[in-house]
């Protein structure tokens, strides 16, 4: 083999002086010389199969030497071992990918590219990096609490809008009669919210006057009692009990407009007995500090469905 010592016979005898060559003689001349072996000398034939250890590998030895297709097995990986950074995209075929991945893992999609689930989040690779896929979060993957009002989108948040009456006002009463200021739009962001609609007067009429009002959207009155004869439909009664004081009114209903267009909501007024009717005052409303000028209100806040 290559290396091997060659001594010739005259070296020995040199070596001897002249003596017998024995096998004991040799053995006793070799245990001097020093053997050294050629770079390249061992050949993969030299090395008997399964000679060489773990331990006898060098750390980088992985790059260079090539592992053969398949003889990596799932049993032969530790739990969460391989990485993003060590999968080529073209690394995993197909038929290697769980279709169905309930917790972490891969997924083959339909049109063949790669999910990666990580703790039930989905990703996707895009431009070389790993980004959450669009609905890649699920509501069970948010915590209670979690989603502050910066992050809601402009559809997400809903509407609060007021028209204020502050004027004090004496409506020409004829029927049903609109309350100048109190008129507000809105623009429900889907057909499935609701409005809540909210209205605070200050009405003032003759001692004993009675009547009602009512929110209109668009055309349609809303939040009214059920029709009943020829009785009046109202949102909320009222009762003058003093000519010197205004009475203060409330209404409050949740609305369904059903549109995702603009609506208008307006309150209306009607005197169904008595005089005078006037909006936040008094209607003898005497220049002195034991009479007030109060504000109405109309108030608009959108639910989201």
């Amino acid at each position: 083999m290559s290396g091997e010592i060659e001594l010739t016979l005259d070296q020995l005898l040199d070596e001897i002086n002249g003596e017998s060559l024995t096998l004991a003689r040799i053995n006793q001349l070799l245990q001097g010389i020093t053997v050294r072996v050629s770079a390249d000398a061992v050949t993969a034939r030299e090395i008997a199969d399964g000679s060489i250890g773990a331990d006898k590998l060098e750390s980088d030895i992985s790059a260079q030497i090539g592992i053969p297709n398949n003889s990596i097995s799932t049993a032969k990986l530790v739990d969460r071992s391989v990485t993003g950074a060590k999968i080529a995209l073209d690394g995993v075929a197909a038929e290697n990918i769980n279709s169905d991945v309930a917790g972490d893992g891969l997924s083959q999609a339909g049109d063949g590219s790669l999910d990666v689930y990580v703790d039930g989040i989905s990703l996707e690779l895009s431009g070389g990096k790993v980004q959450v896929k669009d609905d890649g979060v699920t509501t069970a993957r948010i915590l209670d609490a979690a989603v502050a009002a910066p992050k809601l989108a402009t559809d997400a948040k809903p509407q609060l809008l007021q028209a204020v009456k502050t004027a004090a006002t004496t409506p020409s009463m004829s029927g049903w009669t609109d309350i100048a200021d109190l008129s507000q739009a809105i623009t429900p962001h889907s057909a499935s919210n609701k409005v809540r609609v909210d209205v605070v007067m200050n009405i003032g009429a003759s001692a004993g006057a009675y009547g009602g009002i009512r929110v209109m959207r668009d055309a349609a009155a809303i939040g009214v009692g059920d029709a009943a004869g020829s009785r009046t439909q109202v949102g909320a009664a009222f009762t003058i009990a003093s000519v010197n004081h205004p009475q203060t009114l409330s209404f409050s209903f949740l609305d369904s407009p059903a549109t995702g267009s603009a609506v208008t909501y307006k309150v209306q007024a009607r005197l169904l007995g008595g005089t005078q009717f006037s909006v936040n005052k008094a209607p003898s409303d005497p220049d002195t500090a034991l009479y007030v000028r109060a504000i109405s209100t109309l108030t608009l806040q959108e639910v989201l469905g």
